[in-house]
């Protein structure tokens, strides 16, 4: 039997295959055609820019200008991006719902689930939205889903599925700057797991070395191309809008403010300062260069006032990362949950809406304004930590009722979490797109898993 025909019988899509593939590829399609050419935003433009220019930086991750440029040299149109997005999600979750359907009837839940993600404005609009976030949330969901195929192996699995899922952690590890924590963590965990579970296959070896591979095989890019070094230290513009906290209140000593404001304006500082948003920073006379040179002191500084003052800490912590865990958003919060049109400051080559002007544009962004706008809907739909709350409960369920732990299922989303918190820019619903992508997917983990239950004590009473 040759190869090919190997490949044929693995890869058999029936009905409901082609069912759940069209219906999200198309209905996602669909958005793409009333926003045709997709979403663009600053970030967007910056790396078409720097495509068009062949001049390029790390200000993005190379790795997602990358395949951007691929997209482009297939068909020269920002939509080719957002088609590809929307091709991506769509075979990945017709792939975990194939998986997952161990009964014809299982299918019912599913086309159910599906509905809802096509009905859910942020799931198309955010697959044709050219943010490098949306691709690295696509990872972390694909990621997740390997690791449900190899906890259902008990972890007994060949090398094949091993050097997939090192593949798919070393493109999670490049496609977004937080990738590296996730990933970090991720190994830890999947290595410990291995090392228990199956030491004679030396798994727990091969992963991390296999991982690594990957990480400096899509790193190669950027000497290839020449990528310069412009990457933005998310901590340290954390760190000083941290600071600025403690301007604001005009807590900090007259010898701390001599050393401080030899890198930013304090009173400049103070006047900008939001919890929400930490790039206002860069609205005052704020030296990066020279806060280097003081990062320890800074470090240093920061944490005796973090003790000394635990309520404007305990204010900023929860202020910074209301997109993690607040049911609903505060009224005053700084962040976007959808994009829903082209225009920036550097606009692309005068890039405008096709459809701009028509009727059924102009409703749908009626619609559009109505989900954002109204708390309620708003809240139901496009709040990130609703949908990490439902995915915990879920889970807990599944442990309580069925004693199934697929905690290690869903580790790497959590650590996603747990990565922005120090990195948070500003409360942007992309940051946690996974969180809304992971709760599909527990969903999906839960129907298998209470049919499995089900078989099982049937066919206990049976024997």
């Amino acid at each position: 039997m040759n190869t090919l025909t190997k490949i044929r019988k693995k890869i058999v899509l029936d009905k409901y295959d082609l069912i759940l593939f069209f219906l999200t590829f198309l209905s996602f399609l669909a958005v793409l055609y009333i926003l045709y050419p997709g979403i663009l935003t600053y970030d967007s433009y910056t790396q078409l820019k720097q495509i068009e220019t062949g001049t390029f930086s790390d200000w993005h991750p190379f790795i997602h200008t990358f395949i951007e440029m691929i997209c482009l040299k297939l068909r020269n149109n920002p939509s080719s991006i957002a088609i590809f997005q929307i091709l991506f999600f769509s075979l990945l979750w017709t792939s975990i719902c194939k998986y997952n359907r161990k009964n014809k009837k299982i299918f019912i839940y599913e086309i159910v689930i599906t509905i809802f993600i096509c009905l859910n404005p942020l799931n198309p609009l955010y697959s044709i939205t050219l943010w490098k976030d949306i691709l690295y949330c696509y990872n972390i969901l694909l990621l997740c889903f390997i690791v449900e195929i190899v906890y259902d192996k008990k972890f007994q699995i060949t090398n094949k599925l091993l050097a997939f899922l090192a593949i798919v952690m070393a493109f999670t590890y490049s496609l977004r700057y937080n990738g590296k924590i996730v990933i970090g963590l991720s190994l830890v965990v999947l290595i410990f797991t291995l090392y228990k579970k199956d030491k004679i296959s030396k798994n727990y070896l091969k992963l991390p070395i296999f991982t690594l591979i990957g990480i400096l095989c899509i790193q190669s890019l950027n000497f290839i191309y020449q990528v310069e070094t412009n990457q933005k230290d998310a901590l340290s513009q954390k760190i000083v809008q941290y600071i600025g906290a403690f301007a604001k209140e005009d807590v900090i000593k007259d010898e701390d403010k001599k050393i401080i404001s030899n890198y930013v304006n304090l009173e400049e500082l103070a006047n900008y300062y939001n919890p929400y948003y930490a790039d206002t920073i860069y609205e005052c006379d704020f030296s990066e260069d020279i806060y280097l040179k003081y990062k320890k002191y800074t470090y240093h500084t920061v944490l005796n006032y973090t003790f000394k003052y635990p309520k404007i800490f305990l204010d900023f912590a929860l202020k910074s990362t209301s997109l993690i865990w607040q049911i609903p958003s505060p009224d005053d919060m700084v962040g976007t949950t959808i994009e829903t049109g082209v225009a920036a400051t550097n606009n692309y080559k005068g890039l405008l809406p096709r459809n701009y002007g028509k009727n059924y544009y102009e409703k749908y962004q009626d619609f559009l304004s109505f989900t954002k706008n109204n708390k309620i809907v708003s809240t139901l739909l496009y709040n990130a930590a609703l949908y990490f709350y439902l995915s915990v409960i879920v889970f807990l369920f599944i442990l309580k009722k069925f004693k199934k732990n697929c905690f290690i299922m869903i580790f790497p989303s959590i650590a996603n979490i747990i990565s922005t918190i120090p990195s948070l820019p500003v409360q942007d619903t992309r940051y946690l797109y996974n969180n809304f992508l992971i709760f599909y997917l527990i969903i999906i983990i839960y129907i298998k898993i209470k049919w499995e239950v089900k078989n099982e004590t049937k066919a206990s009473k049976v024997s």
